[in-house]
C-alpha cells in the first residue's frame, strides 16, 4: 500500500511561479498490516453486514403489537349533548339553552364573544354562532 503526500513548499506572496501538481507529490510506502489483524477486520465487517441485514429484515416483517382504535373526528364528543347550530342568533341560543354560566369578550375584530355552559362553549361573531365546542367529560374508570 502506498501513501501519497504533498511535499511542495508553499509559494511566497512575491513569487509568481507556481508548481504543477505532478511535481509536488512523491510516494511513501506505508507499513503493511499483519494477516491476523486483516482477518479480524474482515470478520468484523462480515458480522456488521449480517447484523444490518437481520435488522432490516426484522424492521420490515414486524407486526404491530398494539390495537389501533380510530374514532372519526365528527363522532368525537357527540352523544346526548344538544348544542347550538352554526348561524343561530344570541337571542335564540339564550331562549333554547338558558343564560350562560360565564360570558367572555368581545375580543378582536370582528368581535368574538364566548358563552360558557356546563357541557359546551359557544363562540359568537357579532351575534351569530360561529362555533360550538363540547367539553370533554372523562369516563369513570372501573376499579
Amino acid at each position: 500500500m502506498t501513501l501519497y503526500i504533498d511535499d511542495a513548499k508553499p509559494c511566497s506572496k512575491r513569487s509568481k511561479r507556481r508548481t504543477h501538481t505532478s511535481q509536488k507529490i512523491k510516494a511513501i510506502p506505508m507499513t503493511q498490516t499483519s494477516p491476523l489483524s486483516r482477518q479480524l477486520i474482515d470478520k468484523v465487517l462480515v458480522a456488521i453486514s449480517v447484523l444490518l441485514c437481520l435488522m432490516t429484515f426484522a424492521l420490515f416483517t414486524q407486526k404491530a403489537m398494539a390495537e389501533k382504535i380510530v374514532v372519526p373526528i365528527g363522532q368525537q364528543g357527540k352523544g346526548s349533548v344538544l348544542t347550538p347550530r352554526l348561524g343561530m342568533k344570541k337571542v335564540d341560543v339564550e331562549q333554547q339553552f338558558g343564560t350562560a354560566k360565564q360570558i367572555s369578550g368581545p375580543v378582536g375584530s370582528p368581535p368574538i364573544t364566548t358563552w360558557e355552559y356546563d357541557d359546551f362553549s359557544v363562540y359568537f361573531e357579532y351575534d351569530v354562532v360561529l362555533h360550538t365546542v363540547v367539553k370533554h367529560k372523562p369516563v369513570a374508570s372501573h376499579p
